[in-house]
């Protein structure tokens, strides 16, 4: 009786340990997956891929073309947008929403949003067709930011831009080292 008390507890321990194994597993396998949708989201064959800066904090970084710095980009899958935040030589940072729409490329969409100055917010299509944008610049005093939202009828954004997120540190660290010069003589 004792024996076969002990084998039924043993099967017991072992279906839990394999439920418990695959939801764990499921899991993972859950989570890799939709990191792997947020470092290719809205990036055409052409693009530098994406690659994690933060990832606890779900922070991308990529080298820009244009300018040769850093960029940092932090994806809302099921908002359907992307926002990416980048220093100028002023070390005053800018920032670009990037909508998950098909679009004419190259067009531009007058929002029913206005800026102070009373002129109309515009959304930009891609060159590809597959997003709307729009970009914002603070100047640099007035970051830290806390939230970058808005709604510009119907697509709607929000994101936390605080300094725990995204590393204005190393932004700044990486205009300065731009500003080297050789010192003459040596």
């Amino acid at each position: 009786m004792f024996k076969k008390y002990l084998k039924n507890i043993g099967i017991i321990i072992l279906i839990a340990c394999a439920i418990g194994g695959s939801t764990f597993a499921y899991d993972y396998y859950q989570t890799y997956q939709e990191k792997e949708k947020e470092l290719a989201f809205l990036v055409n064959p052409n693009d530098k891929p994406w690659q994690w800066d933060d990832e606890l904090f779900r922070v991308q970084s990529r080298v820009s073309d244009k300018t040769n710095r850093t960029v940092l980009r932090k994806v809302y899958l099921r908002g359907g947008y992307s926002v990416e935040v980048f220093k100028l030589d002023d070390y005053s940072v800018a920032g670009v929403v990037s909508f998950k729409a098909a679009c004419e490329p190259k067009t531009e969409i007058e929002t029913s949003k206005k800026y102070r100055s009373g002129k109309p917010i515009k959304l930009f299509c891609n060159n590809a067709g597959s997003a709307l944008k729009h970009g914002a610049k603070w100047g640099k005093d007035d970051y830290p930011l806390v939230t970058w939202s808005n709604n510009f009828d119907g697509f709607k954004f929000s994101s936390d831009l605080v300094v725990f997120d995204f590393d204005f540190d190393k932004l700044d660290r990486e205009i300065t080292l731009l500003k080297s010069t050789k010192i003459s003589g040596s």
